[in-house]
């Protein structure tokens, strides 16, 4: 990251990202520059550390990042009845998702309320995973939003601003993120 004001670069590690990631979140004083990956030991895989767990108590990360389907990762860092119309629209995203090869999932904050309450207060049906918000906000840089990918490749990303506001608008994009992942 760049301060805008004294050009000063700071590199991050994930860890001291995560710890500090609200010092670096305003973007009127900091700019992302570039991510470097750099060698944590020769020989050691790389590994992805994202502490999400379903309503079972089970992290399904992998089975996400992986799937044969193309898969939408609902990002929220905020998940609360304030965003009940973007809950609603997800929800039948995700009914029209069983139909048609999709799979829609969520990962949700789980500090401010109690994720699988407020699943239950929304009528949700579809898959929720919760994990601390330090973790998810990185991720889509907006309180909501939505990664698309097919094989852990990301073919999109979209913050809540730009997330169309119906279910025939959101459908429409479907064809044009599976006609990316198999460019892939």
């Amino acid at each position: 990251y760049m301060n805008k004001k004294t050009g000063q670069e700071v590199c991050l590690d994930e860890k001291k990202l995560a710890e500090d990631w609200k010092n670096y979140s305003d973007i009127s004083t900091w700019e992302f520059v570039e991510r470097k990956d750099s060698l944590v030991q020769a020989g050691s895989p790389a590994s992805l550390e994202l502490p999400v767990i379903d309503e079972f108590g089970l992290n399904r990360v992998v089975e996400h990042f992986h799937s044969n389907l193309l898969t939408c990762i609902i990002v929220a860092p905020r998940f609360s009845l304030q965003d009940e119309g973007y809950w609603a629209i997800m929800e039948q995203f995700h009914q029209w998702s069983k139909k048609n090869s999709v799979q829609v999932v969520a990962y949700v904050d789980d500090q401010e309320n109690d994720p699988f309450d407020m699943k239950g207060a929304l009528g949700l049906t579809l898959q929720v995973n919760a994990t601390d918000r330090k973790y998810i906000y990185p991720l889509i840089e907006s309180e909501l939003g939505m990664i698309v990918m097919y094989k852990g490749v990301i073919l999109d990303k979209i913050i809540l601003e730009d997330l169309p506001n119906d279910l025939p608008s959101l459908t429409e994009k479907v064809p044009q993120w599976k006609e990316k992942s198999t460019k892939k």
